[in-house]
């Protein structure tokens, strides 16, 4: 803030950086810092403000390999039991069993449920953006999708419409109805920062191990690649960008299912020389 941004060079942008890196920051996260500073900066090329936009002499931090933390199936079970009867419940098997994020779950309105052909669609994510709390679209054209439903999920589906018919009637007038899936018993969609909090707390009394909400989802992809589900179907379900996307991100699961895939011809020509 103190500089014009004529006079910005690069060691200027290094020490920024390693002012980021003093502070404990990702390499990941310090990446997007400077993919931001240096798209707004060439931004101001195109429009004459300087001549050359000084972040491109920066060498930016490799983004770092992610791994997804999962939780088992035996865990998924356990914690499906504990939020069983709770208000958590549907979030909490929408993530797991559909691989949705904490946004899309709650803002999954009525409107994008087919309970008759057991299919959800997801349009819309609820997000806080400049101080407000409000129904946003999804963040790419491949994330919006629809999603075939498991048995348990069209159940708490249908569980969760029961209790807002009784709540509409209960509350009358003072009931705001707009259509979301969950919702307080005055129809009022909630937080997902509120989400994450009760989950967390959640987690800890079924003493499971601390993830993420955002890990229900990657756990539902891991699951289903360990069953031998294709990444391309995988990738359409999670909304990904693309299949190899997909796949860089659950690396860590692919070698158990090519060995699996190994195995599997090794039976295959096992079985035909027998036979011959």
């Amino acid at each position: 803030g103190e500089l014009l941004l004529e006079d910005l060079a690069p060691l200027d942008i290094e020490d920024f950086l390693l002012t980021l890196r003093a502070s404990k920051l990702s390499p990941t996260s310090i990446r997007y810092h400077y993919n931001v500073l240096s798209e707004a900066l060439t931004r101001a090329v195109r429009w004459r403000l300087i001549a050359v936009n000084p972040a491109l002499a920066v060498d930016p931090p490799k983004k770092a390999h992610f791994e997804a933390k999962v939780l088992n199936d035996a865990e998924l079970n356990t914690l499906l039991q504990a939020a069983q009867g709770t208000f958590l419940y549907l979030p909490i098997v929408l993530a797991a069993t559909c691989g949705m994020r904490r946004g899309e779950a709650c803002g999954l309105r009525w409107e994008d449920v087919d309970l008759d052909h057991s299919t959800i669609y997801v349009r819309h994510t609820l997000d806080w953006i400049g101080g407000k709390l409000d129904l946003h679209p999804v963040k790419t054209a491949r994330s919006e999708r629809s999603v075939k439903l498991a048995q348990i999920t069209v159940e708490a589906l249908k569980k969760e419409k029961v209790r807002q018919a009784a709540d509409k009637l209960k509350n009358g007038e003072l009931y705001e109805d707009r259509n979301y899936c969950w919702a307080w018993d005055d129809g009022r969609p909630y937080d997902p920062d509120y989400l994450y909090k009760k989950f967390r707390l959640l987690l800890k009394e079924a003493k499971l191990p601390a993830v993420r909400f955002h890990d229900l989802r990657h756990s539902h992809a891991t699951s289903l690649l360990a069953s031998g589900v294709p990444v391309k179907i995988i990738s359409e379900r999670l909304g990904h960008t693309s299949v190899a996307f997909t796949q860089d991100i659950y690396s860590h699961v692919l070698p158990n299912m090519q060995q699996q895939a190994a195995d599997m011809v090794d039976r295959l020509f096992s079985a035909n020389k027998k036979g011959s």
